[in-house]
């Protein structure tokens, strides 16, 4: 992936809903910028002592008991790595697909640059975070990151400017699988698009300062870039290592949520999308986790546990085995003497994105 993010926004309006050779959509890289309108912004903090943030979710991993989902805990710092600041966000519960908005009080005037979000209790997968300073500046990072960088996401059902196939990106405290993510690190200024900020995506993939996947349980430390001198700016930058503050070392035991969350986000859901998402796309793509999806527009059904996808049953076509069955929720694998073979699917929820 050699692509500039410069080169592909300069094409990006004319060719949005199509797909590079990558397999990437190209919307995703005007996305990249502050293009987020005003309205997916917290408002300006009153004083310099803060900033603001705004988190908006898309999935939760409680299917059918509709409890949305803790937000991050958020920790920031500032270019040289001095901690300004915190907020807690497990004892915010928000719907799935709501957001929340937050202010973070500085310990000093300095500007936030770096801000690490950990999971809380329950796994979350998060559509878009965005940043206001007190000096009004705003700026964005959406959850379409993982799908880039290959790290656990699903489609987000939050529909930003008309396009629908925005991803989020799931965060975890408890370590599902090894490609579990329990937090994620952003220099967050480093995705506003400028003439000069012609980085390439492996670039921001590559697990350095300016956008990293944590894996180990709750983290609260993060690498910073090495600041540089004038004449040094064209040299490699080094990482320093920011250690965690005393007063905020609350390592948290991996417990069982005491909402009794299934540990599977495969077990009892199901989504069909009237929108655009694909759903043979979602199943080919090892790093999506999620429910069951029907893709009303392909005409197909992806089961997330098998990867498999098999077209939807219809009778006028002549297609009533190896089908999903779209109004009994059933998979009709044959016909035999006595009825059709059925897998029942079991699903306790069906959402359906209009």
């Amino acid at each position: 992936m050699s692509e500039s993010i410069g080169a592909v926004l300069g094409v990006a309006s004319a060719v949005a809903p199509f797909i590079d050779p990558t397999g990437i959509s190209i919307l995703i890289f005007s996305i990249v910028t502050l293009m987020l309108s005003l309205a997916e912004h917290p408002h300006q903090p009153d004083s310099h002592r803060q900033t603001a943030f705004r988190i908006h979710l898309g999935l939760d991993s409680c299917p059918g008991q509709n409890l949305g989902g803790d937000i991050p805990d958020v920790r920031v710092w500032d270019e040289r790595g001095n901690f300004l600041g915190h907020f807690l966000g497990d004892d915010e519960d928000v719907p799935a697909g709501d957001f929340f908005d937050f202010t973070i009080d500085l310990d000093k005037p300095h500007q936030p640059t770096y801000a690490l979000f950990s999971a809380n209790e329950n796994d979350v997968c998060i559509a878009y975070i965005t940043q206001t300073l007190a000096t009004g500046e705003r700026y964005s990072w959406t959850g379409q990151w993982a799908r880039t960088c290959s790290k656990p996401w699903y489609y987000s059902g939050v529909v930003f400017d008309g396009y629908d196939d925005l991803a989020c990106t799931w965060i975890s405290l408890h370590h599902i699988d090894d490609k579990s993510v329990s937090g994620i690190q952003l220099h967050i200024h480093e995705f506003k698009y400028t003439e000069s900020n012609n980085k390439s995506i492996d670039y921001f993939c590559a697990g350095n300062p300016t956008m990293k996947f944590y894996t180990e349980s709750d983290p609260t430390e993060i690498d910073r870039w090495e600041t540089r001198r004038p004449e040094d700016l064209n040299s490699t930058r080094g990482i320093v290592h920011v250690p965690g503050q005393p007063q905020d070392d609350r390592r948290r035991s991996v417990r069982p949520s005491d909402r009794s969350c299934p540990r599977s986000l495969h077990a009892s859901r199901l989504i069909k999308s009237r929108r655009g998402q694909s759903a043979s796309m979602l199943c080919a793509d090892p790093a999506s986790r999620g429910p069951d999806f029907v893709s009303y527009s392909e005409g197909l059904y992806c089961n997330m546990e098998t990867r498999e996808v098999l077209p939807l049953c219809d009778a006028a076509a002549g297609r009533v085995t190896g089908c999903f069955d779209d109004g009994g929720n059933i998979v009709k694998r044959s016909e035999v003497e006595r009825g059709d073979v059925l897998d029942e699917l079991g699903y306790d929820r069906v959402d359906e994105w209009l």
